[in-house]
């Protein structure tokens, strides 16, 4: 089981090789925070944020956390249900 991930931040600031290391834990809160923000509940919040953390930890980068401003645009214009 892995105990953190890697990030590549470098498309959204726009700098080469800029990486984030987070835990899965401080990954889950920051990604839980974030959607919960843009008008999740917290039981939503949580469990979409734990799945999208484990598919980054898995590698999945395109199901991970490059989904997360996609969903909260989501959640703040109504498209999404954050019930």
């Amino acid at each position: 089981q892995r105990t953190g991930i890697v990030h590549d931040c470098s498309e959204s600031t726009g700098k080469s090789g800029l990486m984030a290391h987070l835990s899965i834990h401080a990954a889950t809160e920051l990604v839980s925070t974030a959607l919960r923000k843009a008008g999740a509940s917290d039981a939503m919040a949580n469990s979409t944020a734990k799945a999208l953390v484990l598919a980054e930890s898995q590698g999945l980068a395109s199901h991970g956390l490059s989904r997360v401003p996609q969903y909260a645009t989501h959640l703040r214009n109504g498209r999404a249900n954050g019930q």
